[in-house]
């Protein structure tokens, strides 16, 4: 697997999203008939999980408008604080990190052009050293042992 491409489609892991007027009433039309076209459930699965946006909105409205009609910054404008823990994709955290992590050095930045908490700072500094990425409170446990 090549590690210096982004994984998933083109807007995986990118968190700030815009879409015209028409393309919002159409989606919202859509979820108006048919909401379940949010949820996913697997095979096994006794419940429904939510599909993400970020796979939803590319998808939809390529199909809807044509793929013409997806385009995306190609300098990121807001990035992922790091190891921000996620309360449905909490095993991609690190992953958003690494993504964040290819974006910034992809466009000339660092982690240190980023304005962060202490805790963040440390996070990445934890990082750098390690290789790791690890949540704050996981960083305070080992620290604290």
């Amino acid at each position: 697997k090549d590690k210096s491409k982004p994984g998933g489609n083109f807007l995986w892991g990118a968190y700030s999203y815009y879409i015209s007027k028409e393309a919002y009433e159409s989606l919202l039309q859509r979820l108006r008939v048919d909401v379940g076209s949010l949820l996913y459930r697997g095979r096994r699965a006794r419940y429904y999980s939510v599909k993400p946006i970020d796979k939803i909105l590319p998808r939809y409205i390529s199909l809807t408008f044509g793929p013409q009609t997806i385009q995306h910054s190609t300098h990121p404008s807001f990035f992922r604080a790091p190891m921000l823990t996620s309360k449905i994709h909490t095993k991609w955290d690190a992953e958003f990190c690494k993504s964040s992590d290819f974006q910034l050095r992809h466009i000339g930045l660092d982690w240190s052009d980023l304005w962060l908490t202490e805790s963040e700072e440390r996070v990445v500094a934890h990082y750098r050293k390690s290789g790791e990425w690890i949540t704050p409170t996981a960083l305070e446990q080992l620290q604290g042992a």
